[in-house]
């Protein structure tokens, strides 16, 4: 049954939800036992024949090195790595990008558009990027005054140039969504350049996080 709400915090902004105790998560032969979960309306990612029963989050993710291959629609689990020798998801000879984990399990690393530094927070539920007032402003983006009591949501879609983390150039031009996402000022990156970096950047690449070294690796 569920318990206490609690507040939680996605990219869109915080809500109250009931929070319930499960026994194990197994995702192929990967298992996490006695794991909290979040209780979620999720049919606002339902459509037609897909359906969505939950969301894996940090707190299962956390516990393995992740491969995603968006093109071919695969996940891997593999076992945490200590160091580089033992890190059995990390592709050999490709540099990895350094990342930071900012709570409640948010992943952030640097990236550029138009060589313009962002710090980029990856969210895999998003199939739209967007960045938010202050790195539109940092590319050259002069704003007309917002009107008293306008509603908040996307301002408008920017075309820039190449977005690129590490030495790997996602896309060469792109269309981003410019808006104060409510996760950015609550994870404190509203007032500096930021990004949020959904599956459009990564559609066709395979992204490889490994956790035990805090590493992501982009092919």
């Amino acid at each position: 049954m569920p318990g206490e709400l609690v507040s939680t915090l996605g990219t869109h902004g915080k809500s109250e939800n009931a929070v319930v105790r499960i026994r194990s998560i197994a995702i192929g032969q990967a298992n996490v036992a006695d794991i909290e979960a979040i209780v979620l309306d999720l049919d606002h990612i339902t459509r037609g024949a897909w359906h969505v029963d939950g969301v894996l989050g940090m707190d299962f993710l956390r516990k393995f090195d992740v491969r995603l291959e968006f093109e071919g629609g695969l996940v891997s689990l593999y076992e945490t790595a200590s160091d580089h020798a033992s890190c059995l998801a990390c592709p050999a000879g490709i540099d990895g990008i350094a990342f930071r984990v900012v709570d409640p399990g948010f992943i952030v690393m640097p990236a550029t558009v138009n060589t313009q530094p962002v710090e980029a927070l990856l969210d895999t539920g998003s199939g739209h990027s967007g960045l938010n007032m202050r790195a539109a402003t940092a590319l050259g983006v002069n704003f007309p005054p917002v009107p008293t009591g306008a509603p908040s949501g996307h301002r408008f879609g920017l075309q820039t140039g190449p977005v690129r983390v590490g030495n790997t150039t996602l896309s060469e031009r792109t269309e981003l969504h410019v808006m104060d996402h409510p996760v950015m000022e609550a994870l404190g990156l509203a007032e500096r350049p930021s990004m949020l970096m959904g599956t459009d950047q990564l559609a066709k690449r395979t992204l490889t996080i490994s956790y035990g070294l805090d590493v992501i690796f982009l092919q």
